[in-house]
């Protein structure tokens, strides 16, 4: 099953399936298609935190941010392996997501973002995952 990672500012990089953002915001001065919010992929505050801090101390920005999310998403992935193994189905069969849907953050292909680190929780998951 593939899921792709894309920017809401790049439509052309959207794959063929739904529109969900991963995003703690959405942006307003675009018109583009979102169906939904998946919050447990969005680093929330994390994001804002990170934008303050490199403000003040833009080497440990990073990394500080870094870690808080791949703690996120770690929590994520035994939870949903957790609900998998009790429902007795694959952790895809739990996930809400559909062949061909799109994850989408803020940044454009080609800049930092989260979504190298969500792509590869999501691969060892079992997802075919393309980055845009």
């Amino acid at each position: 099953m593939q899921i792709v990672l894309a920017s809401y500012f790049e439509e052309d990089n959207h794959g063929p399936g739904r529109k969900i953002g991963v995003s703690p915001g959405k942006p307003t001065s675009i018109d583009y298609e979102c169906e939904s919010m998946f919050e447990p992929f969005s680093p929330g505050q994390l994001y804002w935190d990170y934008h303050q801090n490199k403000k003040n101390d833009y080497d440990s920005a990073g990394e500080i941010f870094s870690s808080g999310y791949r703690a996120q998403l770690d929590g994520f992935v035994k939870d949903a392996q957790s609900r998998a193994d009790a429902e007795g189905k694959s952790v895809l069969e739990v996930l809400p997501f559909k062949d061909g849907d799109t994850l989408l953050t803020w940044e454009k292909k080609g800049n930092t973002s989260y979504r190298a680190m969500l792509a590869d929780f999501l691969r060892d998951l079992g997802y075919e995952v393309e980055e845009n």
